[in-house]
């Protein structure tokens, strides 16, 4: 399902993308394109991060499930874990989860 969200925004994104260098040009696109780079990553990390209206749970993030996983696993291998985040908000959603 996160693979299909995930589709759904590279396609909204690229359409965004494609028109505004087509009525800007590249050089004055930049802001757009790193938005939509931006609105990508989030929808890579957690749907949450999209601010879409729809209800999400922890199992809809694939990579949510899997860092679980891997805390888990290395606490209980007596080893210490450090979660780095460009978004506070996923931060957030780690530390609720």
């Amino acid at each position: 399902e996160q693979a299909a969200l995930y589709g759904a925004v590279l396609k909204e994104v690229r359409a965004q993308v494609m028109g505004e260098v087509e009525r800007q040009g590249m050089a004055k696109s930049h802001i757009q394109i790193l938005a939509g780079l931006t609105r990508l990553r989030q929808a890579a990390c957690d749907p949450r991060l999209l601010g879409l209206p729809r209800e999400f749970k922890d199992e809809d993030s694939g990579k949510l499930v899997a860092l679980r996983e891997l805390i888990q696993t290395s606490i209980e291998g007596g080893h210490r874990v450090l979660v780095f985040s460009q978004f506070v908000s996923m931060l957030t959603i780690i530390r609720k989860a």
